[in-house]
């Protein structure tokens, strides 16, 4: 589990910040919820966040899951965001 390797590794202050940079993200996509990339990211990062339960403890031993589940669905979604917000 990727949330509880966070814990272990960074502690209560890791862990809230860790769930911290959820909320904010989804909070962004549930507010521009009316773009269509912004519902399709949001679903990356929510796939994301799921798989990341069912992983392993050594998320920093190996990059390559660890970009791929959580770092690389939130840049896209923040892109997405960005974009509905120029649009408005």
């Amino acid at each position: 589990n990727i949330t509880l390797s966070v814990f272990y590794s960074g502690g209560l202050v890791g862990v809230m910040l860790w769930v911290f940079l959820y909320a904010m993200t989804l909070f962004s996509a549930w507010k521009f919820r009316e773009d269509r990339w912004v519902i399709v990211f949001s679903a990356t990062v929510v796939f994301g966040l799921v798989a990341g339960m069912t992983e392993g403890g050594g998320f920093l031993s190996r990059p390559k899951e660890h970009w791929l589940l959580i770092w690389l669905p939130i840049a896209l979604l923040a892109a997405a965001v960005q974009r509905a917000k120029m649009r408005l």
